[in-house]
């Protein structure tokens, strides 16, 4: 009798979403044989391949640490430093074999709200005032903190921002 490989297909829907400035919510789907999952994290987007047997906790050869190992469908990723990209990857497994890893990754929220703080380096400068324009624009700046830009807190981030962010930076010690 000849015993063929089995595919293992990886799970599906990944996503990965910043709940607070210190959480991230990762949710998926398992795959339709309904297989264990295995969900790594990186901080820099560099990850091995896993086999054998892991715990949580455990380093991935190649890169990633093991943050879960079960059946579920979510995880929240608790105790991160705000305004800091983290990276996912989460395969199927059946035994010792894996799927083929899909990735996600999330920022989490920058920390108290400083106004007129638009690039999120807690610290209000020409460069926040540069970096709302190019917001208002439609520039799509990167990295932006709408609720620092939204000196007024009036829910818009327009012309009265920027004039805003210029009074605090002229009027700072």
């Amino acid at each position: 009798m000849c015993i063929r490989d089995r595919r293992i297909i990886p799970p599906s829907n990944f996503a990965a979403t910043p709940a607070s400035d210190s959480q991230i919510d990762l949710e998926w789907s398992l795959n339709l044989s309904n297989d264990q999952v295995l969900l790594a994290w990186s901080a820099d987007d560099i990850f091995g391949n896993p086999s054998g047997n892991y715990n949580v906790g455990d380093q991935i050869a190649g890169g990633g640490e093991v943050l879960l190992i079960g059946s579920g469908t979510s995880y929240n990723h608790l105790s991160l430093n705000s305004g800091t990209t983290y990276y996912y990857r989460i395969w199927s497994k059946s035994g010792d074999t894996y799927s083929s890893g899909i990735a996600a990754q999330a920022t989490t929220l920058p920390g108290d709200v400083l106004p007129g703080d638009s690039n999120c380096d807690e610290i209000v400068n020409v460069l926040d005032v540069v970096i709302t324009v190019n917001h208002i624009l439609g520039a799509n700046p990167e990295p932006f903190c709408s609720e620092n830009a939204d000196v007024n807190s009036d829910g818009l981030i327009n012309v009265l921002d920027v004039v805003l962010t210029v009074d605090i930076i002229l009027n700072s010690k």
